[in-house]
């Protein structure tokens, strides 16, 4: 059985001539529901756990996930660009690193960062 919220006053065959208004919530076989919905008289009513789960089927990055995609592009931008990463400062390098998890990036002298994070 499923359950529609009619979105119309509606009597007819495939509520075997039985009348709803518009807002009432009632249950029919698959068929008949997927009639009513088709032709735009009804809506499919979800149960409230099934309506969460509809509502939450993209998962969500994590913060984490979302800067190492940002540090990724920059680098990758940094490094087709003509001075590339080459051109920032230890400073700036040693950030990107920590941002995208680069193992030993305190330590690294300029030309291994940029390795590193060219990579």
């Amino acid at each position: 059985m499923t359950k529609v919220k009619f979105t119309q006053d509606y009597r007819g065959h495939l509520t075997n001539e039985n009348y709803y208004t518009a807002g009432t919530v009632a249950s029919f076989a698959e068929g008949p529901a997927a009639a009513l919905v088709e032709a735009g008289r009804a809506v499919v009513v979800l149960p409230p756990q099934a309506a969460v789960e509809a509502e939450n089927t993209t998962p969500v990055p994590s913060v984490a996930d979302v800067e190492k995609a940002r540090v990724t592009s920059v680098t990758s931008t940094l490094a087709q660009d003509g001075a590339g990463l080459s051109g920032l400062t230890v400073a700036e390098l040693r950030e990107l690193a920590k941002a995208a998890e680069v193992d030993g990036y305190s330590k690294m002298k300029k030309a291994d960062l940029v390795a590193a994070l060219g990579k």
